[in-house]
This record gives C-alpha cells, structure tokens and sequence, in this order.
C-alpha cells in the first residue's frame, strides 16, 4: 500500500492536471470572446507574476532576480506559454494539446545525457508509442481539415518548450531549489517576454 506522502503526490499531480487541462480549453473560449493567444499568454504569465510577488511578500523566499530564473523565463516559460496557445488557435485545443504532450518522450530521452536518469528498454518503447500515437492523431486531424503547418510548429514549439521547463525544475529542485521558487520565479520573467511578445504582434 502507498504511503500517505506517496498518496498526496499522487492527488497533487491529478490536481495539476486537472487545472492544467483548462488551459487551451480557457484560451479557446477567449479568442472567441475577441482575445487573441498573445494576449492570453501575457495574462496567464502576468498573473502567476503577481500570485508568486504575494507568495514572497509573506514570507517565503522566490529569488526572482537571479540569472537563473530570468533566463528559465524568457528562453522556457515564455515560448511555452505563447505557442501553446497560439497553437490552441490554429488547431483546437485537443490536438494542440496532443503536440504539447510530446514533451514527456523528449524529456525521457533527455534525462539521461542531462541528469544521469537512464533511459530503459520500456522507457524507449514508450518514447516511441508516444510519438506514434501524436503522429496518427496529427494525421486524421489533417485528413478531415487539413494539414495547418504552423500549427504544428507552434505545438512541437511548446512541446519542446515544455520538456526544457520540466529538466531545468528538475535540474534546479537536485540543486537545493524549492518547488514553490521554481514555479513562481521566473514569471516575471515570462511575463515580460510574453508582453513583449505581444506588444510586438500589435496584441497589446
């Protein structure tokens, strides 16, 4: 039987998910309300900004101006968070979140060279059932409306993304970090990029 803590991982990974499935779902729906994904990406950045600036000011230590956030926030959590939900646009939430899931086999690819995680016989296999199953449903997607090809890069783009967001929190929780810095931390960071971002689309 797992153990309580054990447990509660579990819950808290299921919660995750949860609230991470409303993303492209949320996105959609302000589009269609006259949002724009730029737009969105900026908001969804700029918010977690301020959550985290709250978290901090009671007390617990975000380190928001160390070098490393900056950069896990401009080069990881802004392409993340922009080409998502460009993608969202372009392709419906589904498959755009089909494309974004390719971050788990590259992620399990890249454990092994980057944090000496080793990639096993079922690993492998499951990296490339993963990538199967995103091509064959990338495939009737195109059959019934066509192949959108910047969609595609937009959702690899996050996908990508992605995987460097979870092996830099990975990397930075085995160096001392705590969860709560290394999800909060570099949101100012993304939230300028993606202002950016937006600003230079003519979104803001």
């Amino acid at each position: 039987m797992p153990g309580s803590r054990e447990v509660k991982g579990y819950a808290m990974l299921l919660g995750a998910a949860a609230l991470w499935s409303t993303t492209g779902v949320a996105s959609r729906a302000a589009v269609m309300c006259g949002s724009n994904p730029w737009t969105n990406a900026f908001m969804r950045a700029g918010f977690g900004a301020l959550v985290g600036g709250l978290i901090a000011l009671s007390g617990v230590r975000v380190r928001f101006l160390d070098a490393r956030m900056a950069a896990y926030g401009l080069l990881l959590s802004t392409p993340l968070y922009s080409a998502y939900l460009a993608a969202v646009e372009h392709l419906g939430a589904g498959v755009a979140a089909v494309l974004l899931y390719t971050a788990p086999p590259i992620v399990a690819v890249a454990s092994g060279p980057l944090l000496g995680e080793p990639v096993t016989r079922v690993r492998a296999a499951c990296v490339g059932l993963s990538f199967l199953g995103v091509a064959l449903i990338q495939l009737g997607h195109s059959s019934s409306g066509g192949f959108d090809l910047a969609g595609v890069a937009l959702g690899l783009t996050s996908g990508a993304s992605y995987a460097g967001v979870i092996l830099a929190s990975r990397a930075l929780v085995t160096r001392g970090w705590t969860p709560t810095e290394v999800a909060f931390g570099p949101l100012p960071w993304a939230a300028l990029g993606t202002g950016l971002a937006a600003a230079l689309g003519g979104a803001l």
